[in-house]
Protein backbone atom coordinates (compact mmCIF):
# COMPACT_ATOMS: atom_id res chain seq x y z
CA UNK A 1 0.00 0.00 0.00
CA UNK A 2 3.00 2.37 0.05
CA UNK A 3 4.55 3.71 -2.89
CA UNK A 4 7.51 5.62 -1.32
CA UNK A 5 10.25 3.44 -2.26
CA UNK A 6 12.75 5.94 -4.02
CA UNK A 7 13.09 7.70 -0.46
CA UNK A 8 12.72 4.17 1.31
CA UNK A 9 16.08 3.18 -0.50
CA UNK A 10 18.45 6.37 0.68
CA UNK A 11 17.36 5.78 4.32
CA UNK A 12 20.02 4.32 6.97
CA UNK A 13 17.40 3.47 10.13
CA UNK A 14 14.17 1.60 9.03
CA UNK A 15 11.75 1.18 11.49
CA UNK A 16 8.96 -1.15 10.87
CA UNK A 17 5.57 -1.31 13.64
CA UNK A 18 3.85 -4.25 13.85
CA UNK A 19 0.59 -3.47 14.08
CA UNK A 20 -3.51 -4.32 14.15
CA UNK A 21 -6.16 -3.35 11.68
CA UNK A 22 -8.13 -1.97 14.23
CA UNK A 23 -5.51 -0.31 16.01
CA UNK A 24 -5.99 3.08 14.07
CA UNK A 25 -5.89 5.50 17.33
CA UNK A 26 -2.22 3.93 18.48
CA UNK A 27 -0.96 4.02 14.66
CA UNK A 28 -2.52 8.06 14.69
CA UNK A 29 -0.70 8.75 18.52
CA UNK A 30 2.59 7.60 16.53
CA UNK A 31 2.28 9.75 14.09
CA UNK A 32 1.42 12.47 16.12
CA UNK A 33 4.64 12.14 18.30
CA UNK A 34 7.71 10.21 17.93
CA UNK A 35 7.62 9.15 14.23
CA UNK A 36 6.20 12.78 12.88
CA UNK A 37 8.50 13.64 10.27
CA UNK A 38 9.02 17.23 11.93
CA UNK A 39 10.56 14.92 15.08
CA UNK A 40 11.91 11.76 13.29
CA UNK A 41 15.85 11.85 12.31
CA UNK A 42 16.47 12.34 8.50
CA UNK A 43 18.20 9.09 9.37
CA UNK A 44 15.03 7.21 9.92
CA UNK A 45 11.72 6.13 7.86
CA UNK A 46 8.54 4.70 9.60
CA UNK A 47 6.40 2.04 7.96
CA UNK A 48 2.89 0.08 9.78
CA UNK A 49 2.87 -3.47 8.98
CA UNK A 50 -0.62 -4.95 9.32
CA UNK A 51 -2.53 -8.63 8.59
CA UNK A 52 -6.20 -8.64 7.81
CA UNK A 53 -9.32 -9.01 9.02
CA UNK A 54 -12.93 -10.17 8.52
CA UNK A 55 -14.30 -6.75 9.53
CA UNK A 56 -15.26 -4.87 6.42
CA UNK A 57 -15.72 -1.71 7.61
CA UNK A 58 -12.23 -1.80 9.53
CA UNK A 59 -10.46 -3.04 6.14
CA UNK A 60 -12.42 0.45 4.45
CA UNK A 61 -10.83 2.37 7.26
CA UNK A 62 -7.45 1.49 7.10
CA UNK A 63 -7.61 1.67 2.90
CA UNK A 64 -8.74 5.09 3.56
CA UNK A 65 -5.72 5.45 5.83
CA UNK A 66 -3.37 3.84 3.67
CA UNK A 67 -4.14 6.43 0.77
CA UNK A 68 -3.76 9.30 3.43
CA UNK A 69 -0.41 8.43 5.28
CA UNK A 70 1.06 6.57 2.23
CA UNK A 71 3.04 4.15 5.30
CA UNK A 72 0.88 1.07 5.83
CA UNK A 73 2.36 -2.21 4.53
CA UNK A 74 -0.60 -4.95 4.35
CA UNK A 75 0.07 -8.96 3.71
CA UNK A 76 -2.88 -11.22 2.58
CA UNK A 77 -2.84 -13.30 6.08
CA UNK A 78 -5.28 -12.75 9.21
CA UNK A 79 -4.01 -10.32 11.65
CA UNK A 80 -4.44 -12.94 15.01
CA UNK A 81 -1.74 -12.79 18.04
CA UNK A 82 -1.00 -16.79 16.80
CA UNK A 83 0.19 -15.29 13.43
CA UNK A 84 2.58 -12.54 14.63
CA UNK A 85 5.31 -14.56 13.68
CA UNK A 86 4.40 -14.43 10.15
CA UNK A 87 3.91 -10.52 10.70
CA UNK A 88 7.42 -10.47 11.58
CA UNK A 89 8.74 -12.37 8.40
CA UNK A 90 6.53 -10.18 6.07
CA UNK A 91 7.96 -7.23 7.37
CA UNK A 92 11.55 -9.20 7.04
CA UNK A 93 10.21 -9.73 3.32
CA UNK A 94 9.47 -6.19 2.52
CA UNK A 95 12.78 -4.90 3.92
CA UNK A 96 14.75 -7.67 2.09
CA UNK A 97 13.15 -6.57 -1.33
CA UNK A 98 12.52 -2.95 -0.58
CA UNK A 99 14.99 -1.69 1.91
CA UNK A 100 18.04 -3.44 1.16
CA UNK A 101 20.47 -0.12 1.52
CA UNK A 102 19.21 0.05 5.09
CA UNK A 103 21.87 0.20 7.51
CA UNK A 104 19.74 -0.91 9.93
CA UNK A 105 16.02 -2.53 11.03
CA UNK A 106 14.38 -1.79 14.43
CA UNK A 107 10.77 -4.02 14.56
CA UNK A 108 8.92 -2.49 17.17
CA UNK A 109 4.86 -2.68 18.33
CA UNK A 110 2.30 0.00 18.44
CA UNK A 111 2.10 0.31 22.12
CA UNK A 112 5.81 1.98 22.18
CA UNK A 113 7.33 4.81 22.61
CA UNK A 114 10.47 5.01 20.06
CA UNK A 115 13.29 7.82 20.75
CA UNK A 116 14.17 7.62 17.15
CA UNK A 117 17.54 9.79 18.42
CA UNK A 118 18.44 7.75 21.14
CA UNK A 119 18.63 4.50 18.99
CA UNK A 120 20.66 6.22 16.75
CA UNK A 121 22.75 6.99 19.37
CA UNK A 122 23.19 3.65 20.42
CA UNK A 123 23.74 2.15 17.51
CA UNK A 124 26.85 4.57 17.01
CA UNK A 125 28.13 3.75 20.65
CA UNK A 126 27.78 -0.31 19.34
CA UNK A 127 29.57 0.50 16.23
CA UNK A 128 32.53 2.69 18.40
CA UNK A 129 32.39 -0.23 20.98
CA UNK A 130 32.67 -3.08 18.66
CA UNK A 131 35.28 -1.05 16.76
CA UNK A 132 37.76 -0.68 19.80
CA UNK A 133 36.66 -4.79 20.79
CA UNK A 134 38.34 -5.79 18.35
CA UNK A 135 41.51 -3.89 18.81
CA UNK A 136 42.27 -3.04 22.60
CA UNK A 137 40.39 -3.86 25.74
CA UNK A 138 39.63 -0.54 26.88
CA UNK A 139 37.75 -1.41 29.69
CA UNK A 140 34.43 -0.19 29.21
CA UNK A 141 31.49 -1.99 31.04
CA UNK A 142 28.80 -0.46 30.71
CA UNK A 143 27.19 -3.44 28.50
CA UNK A 144 29.55 -6.21 26.88
CA UNK A 145 28.64 -7.91 23.68
CA UNK A 146 26.80 -10.94 24.78
CA UNK A 147 28.12 -14.61 22.77
CA UNK A 148 25.66 -16.98 22.82
CA UNK A 149 26.12 -20.45 23.37
CA UNK A 150 24.91 -22.67 20.80
CA UNK A 151 22.08 -25.11 22.27
CA UNK A 152 22.03 -26.95 18.81
CA UNK A 153 18.07 -26.57 18.89
CA UNK A 154 16.42 -28.62 15.64
CA UNK A 155 12.80 -28.92 14.84
CA UNK A 156 11.22 -32.53 13.87
CA UNK A 157 11.77 -31.52 10.69
CA UNK A 158 13.66 -29.01 8.96
CA UNK A 159 11.96 -28.67 5.78
CA UNK A 160 9.15 -26.96 4.38
CA UNK A 161 5.90 -29.19 4.31
CA UNK A 162 2.86 -28.04 1.73
CA UNK A 163 0.90 -27.47 4.81
CA UNK A 164 2.76 -24.93 6.06
CA UNK A 165 1.53 -21.85 5.86
CA UNK A 166 4.94 -19.99 6.09
CA UNK A 167 5.67 -21.19 1.91
CA UNK A 168 3.14 -18.14 1.26
CA UNK A 169 6.15 -15.87 2.23
CA UNK A 170 8.02 -17.52 -0.45
CA UNK A 171 5.71 -18.47 -3.10
CA UNK A 172 3.26 -15.73 -3.02
CA UNK A 173 2.44 -14.26 -6.03
CA UNK A 174 4.87 -16.98 -8.10
CA UNK A 175 7.38 -15.96 -5.89
CA UNK A 176 10.38 -18.16 -4.88
CA UNK A 177 13.05 -18.10 -2.84
CA UNK A 178 15.83 -18.24 -5.13
CA UNK A 179 14.76 -14.58 -6.14
CA UNK A 180 15.62 -13.49 -2.69
CA UNK A 181 19.57 -15.58 -2.91
CA UNK A 182 22.68 -14.16 -4.55
CA UNK A 183 24.26 -17.66 -4.57
CA UNK A 184 23.32 -21.32 -4.63
CA UNK A 185 23.71 -21.47 -0.27
CA UNK A 186 20.82 -19.56 1.75
CA UNK A 187 23.40 -19.36 4.75
CA UNK A 188 24.53 -15.65 3.98
CA UNK A 189 26.58 -16.07 7.15
CA UNK A 190 28.42 -18.86 7.47
CA UNK A 191 27.74 -20.63 10.48
CA UNK A 192 30.58 -21.14 12.76
CA UNK A 193 30.95 -24.28 15.01
CA UNK A 194 33.67 -23.16 17.45
CA UNK A 195 35.13 -25.04 21.12
CA UNK A 196 35.61 -21.53 22.39
CA UNK A 197 32.77 -18.67 22.56
CA UNK A 198 35.43 -15.95 22.39
CA UNK A 199 35.96 -17.09 19.00
CA UNK A 200 32.45 -15.84 17.48
CA UNK A 201 33.70 -12.32 18.15
CA UNK A 202 33.81 -12.36 14.43
CA UNK A 203 30.20 -12.83 13.71
CA UNK A 204 30.13 -8.98 14.61
CA UNK A 205 31.07 -7.75 10.94
CA UNK A 206 28.01 -9.92 9.86
CA UNK A 207 26.05 -7.91 12.43
CA UNK A 208 24.31 -8.31 15.33
CA UNK A 209 20.98 -7.95 17.23
CA UNK A 210 20.55 -5.46 19.82
CA UNK A 211 18.00 -4.90 22.27
CA UNK A 212 16.38 -5.97 25.90
CA UNK A 213 17.97 -10.03 26.03
CA UNK A 214 16.23 -12.65 27.77
CA UNK A 215 18.52 -15.95 28.99
CA UNK A 216 17.66 -19.30 30.50
CA UNK A 217 13.60 -18.51 30.08
CA UNK A 218 11.85 -22.11 30.49
CA UNK A 219 9.40 -22.15 27.69
CA UNK A 220 5.68 -21.72 28.74
CA UNK A 221 3.79 -25.25 29.59
CA UNK A 222 0.85 -23.37 30.59
CA UNK A 223 -2.01 -24.05 28.41
CA UNK A 224 -4.00 -21.20 30.11
CA UNK A 225 -0.60 -19.15 28.97
CA UNK A 226 -0.94 -16.88 25.52
CA UNK A 227 2.63 -18.21 25.25
CA UNK A 228 2.11 -21.79 26.17
CA UNK A 229 4.48 -24.08 23.91
CA UNK A 230 3.75 -27.06 23.57
CA UNK A 231 6.27 -30.13 23.47
CA UNK A 232 5.78 -30.92 20.04
CA UNK A 233 6.93 -27.36 18.91
CA UNK A 234 10.03 -26.95 21.26
CA UNK A 235 11.07 -29.59 23.25
CA UNK A 236 13.85 -28.50 25.33
CA UNK A 237 14.09 -26.97 28.66
CA UNK A 238 15.32 -23.58 28.30
CA UNK A 239 14.29 -21.45 25.23
CA UNK A 240 17.74 -19.80 23.41
CA UNK A 241 18.77 -16.59 24.18
CA UNK A 242 16.52 -13.72 22.98
CA UNK A 243 15.52 -10.31 22.44
CA UNK A 244 12.17 -9.06 23.54
CA UNK A 245 9.63 -8.62 20.84
CA UNK A 246 8.54 -5.20 22.17
CA UNK A 247 11.58 -3.26 20.09
CA UNK A 248 15.02 -4.72 18.84
CA UNK A 249 17.26 -3.46 15.99
CA UNK A 250 18.89 -5.57 13.53
CA UNK A 251 22.04 -4.85 12.23
CA UNK A 252 22.51 -5.61 8.70
CA UNK A 253 26.55 -6.36 8.38
CA UNK A 254 27.57 -7.29 4.90
CA UNK A 255 26.16 -5.10 2.37
CA UNK A 256 25.98 -7.94 -0.54
CA UNK A 257 24.19 -10.14 1.69
CA UNK A 258 22.65 -8.46 5.10
CA UNK A 259 21.35 -10.05 8.26
CA UNK A 260 18.01 -8.76 7.53
CA UNK A 261 18.06 -10.49 3.70
CA UNK A 262 19.45 -14.11 5.98
CA UNK A 263 16.81 -13.80 9.01
CA UNK A 264 14.08 -13.90 6.32
CA UNK A 265 15.67 -16.84 4.28
CA UNK A 266 16.69 -19.41 7.10
CA UNK A 267 13.05 -18.51 8.11
CA UNK A 268 11.74 -21.14 5.29
CA UNK A 269 14.13 -23.49 6.30
CA UNK A 270 13.11 -23.77 9.79
CA UNK A 271 10.00 -25.93 11.04
CA UNK A 272 8.33 -26.12 13.30
CA UNK A 273 7.46 -21.80 13.33
CA UNK A 274 6.86 -20.86 17.13
CA UNK A 275 3.93 -18.29 17.72
CA UNK A 276 6.30 -16.54 19.55
CA UNK A 277 8.24 -14.28 17.04
CA UNK A 278 10.21 -12.68 19.30
CA UNK A 279 11.54 -16.10 20.27
CA UNK A 280 11.53 -17.77 16.84
CA UNK A 281 13.34 -14.75 14.76
CA UNK A 282 16.00 -13.31 17.29
CA UNK A 283 16.65 -16.86 19.09
CA UNK A 284 16.02 -20.03 17.01
CA UNK A 285 16.92 -18.45 13.35
CA UNK A 286 19.29 -16.04 14.64
CA UNK A 287 20.90 -19.06 17.07
CA UNK A 288 21.15 -20.83 13.70
CA UNK A 289 22.69 -18.18 11.94
CA UNK A 290 24.83 -17.52 14.97
CA UNK A 291 24.09 -14.25 15.33
CA UNK A 292 25.43 -12.06 17.96
CA UNK A 293 23.26 -10.77 20.49
CA UNK A 294 23.72 -7.51 21.76
CA UNK A 295 22.44 -6.85 25.39
CA UNK A 296 21.18 -2.88 26.06
CA UNK A 297 18.25 -3.76 28.87
CA UNK A 298 18.24 -0.70 30.83
CA UNK A 299 17.45 1.54 27.32
CA UNK A 300 14.68 -1.00 25.80
CA UNK A 301 11.73 -1.57 27.92
CA UNK A 302 9.58 -4.87 27.93
CA UNK A 303 7.62 -3.88 30.97
CA UNK A 304 4.71 -2.38 32.00
CA UNK A 305 5.64 0.52 34.57
CA UNK A 306 3.35 0.55 37.99
CA UNK A 307 3.01 4.31 37.39
CA UNK A 308 4.46 6.81 35.01
CA UNK A 309 7.42 8.82 36.00
CA UNK A 310 5.79 12.34 35.79
CA UNK A 311 3.03 11.31 38.12
CA UNK A 312 6.09 11.57 40.82
CA UNK A 313 7.52 14.81 39.75
CA UNK A 314 8.02 16.94 36.69
CA UNK A 315 11.91 15.66 36.56
CA UNK A 316 11.04 12.29 37.02
CA UNK A 317 10.47 11.95 33.80
CA UNK A 318 14.26 12.11 33.22
CA UNK A 319 14.05 8.18 33.77
CA UNK A 320 13.09 8.03 30.39
CA UNK A 321 15.45 11.33 29.04
CA UNK A 322 18.06 8.53 27.65
CA UNK A 323 15.94 5.49 27.16
CA UNK A 324 15.67 4.17 23.42
CA UNK A 325 12.24 2.12 23.45
CA UNK A 326 9.48 2.50 26.19
CA UNK A 327 6.67 -0.29 26.34
CA UNK A 328 2.76 -0.54 27.58
CA UNK A 329 1.71 2.90 26.59
CA UNK A 330 -1.87 3.19 25.31
CA UNK A 331 -2.56 6.06 22.52
CA UNK A 332 -3.04 8.94 24.90
CA UNK A 333 -0.18 7.90 27.44
CA UNK A 334 2.00 8.01 24.84
CA UNK A 335 1.20 11.05 23.61
CA UNK A 336 1.55 12.19 27.25
CA UNK A 337 4.63 10.79 27.49
CA UNK A 338 5.85 12.44 24.55
CA UNK A 339 5.20 15.73 25.94
CA UNK A 340 6.78 15.62 29.03
CA UNK A 341 9.88 14.65 27.22
CA UNK A 342 9.58 17.42 25.20
CA UNK A 343 9.12 19.89 28.23
CA UNK A 344 12.48 18.88 29.90
CA UNK A 345 16.17 19.80 28.85
CA UNK A 346 19.43 17.21 29.33
CA UNK A 347 20.55 20.21 31.62
CA UNK A 348 17.55 19.59 33.75
CA UNK A 349 18.31 16.06 33.55
CA UNK A 350 21.75 16.27 34.38
CA UNK A 351 21.37 18.65 37.81
CA UNK A 352 21.04 17.38 41.46
CA UNK A 353 17.90 17.30 40.95
CA UNK A 354 16.90 15.67 38.58
CA UNK A 355 19.25 12.56 39.31
CA UNK A 356 18.04 12.42 42.14
CA UNK A 357 14.60 12.08 41.32
CA UNK A 358 15.81 9.23 38.19
CA UNK A 359 17.09 7.92 41.00
CA UNK A 360 13.54 7.29 43.22
CA UNK A 361 12.14 6.47 40.23
CA UNK A 362 13.85 3.85 39.53
CA UNK A 363 13.66 1.78 42.93
CA UNK A 364 9.91 2.68 42.19
CA UNK A 365 10.39 1.11 38.67
CA UNK A 366 11.66 -2.09 39.91
CA UNK A 367 8.42 -3.40 40.27
CA UNK A 368 6.59 -3.53 37.31
CA UNK A 369 4.03 -4.82 35.97
CA UNK A 370 4.76 -8.48 33.60
CA UNK A 371 4.43 -7.98 29.98
CA UNK A 372 1.42 -8.47 28.84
Amino acid sequence: MTDRLPYVEMIQLLILVTSAPPNTEARSAIRRTWANESQLPLEAEVFFVLGTTYDEKVMETVEKEAEKYNDIIMEDFIDSYDNLTYKTLFALKWATRNCFKATHLLKTDDDMLIIPENILRRLIYVRDFLSLQGKINNGIKEFIPSIRKKQHWRGKNNSLSKENPIQDLAHKKNETVNKFDTGDDYLCITEQETKRDEDKIGAITNGYILGKILRRVPPYRDRKSKWFIPYTLYNEDYLPDFATGTAYVIANGNKNCGVIKSLFINSLKITPVLPLEDVFVTGIVAEHLDLLLIEDNTRFSSSIPVLFPWTLSRLATCYYYDMAAIHGLKPNDLITAWKKLQDITAYECQSTSGLIQKKIYAMLAMFEMPNG
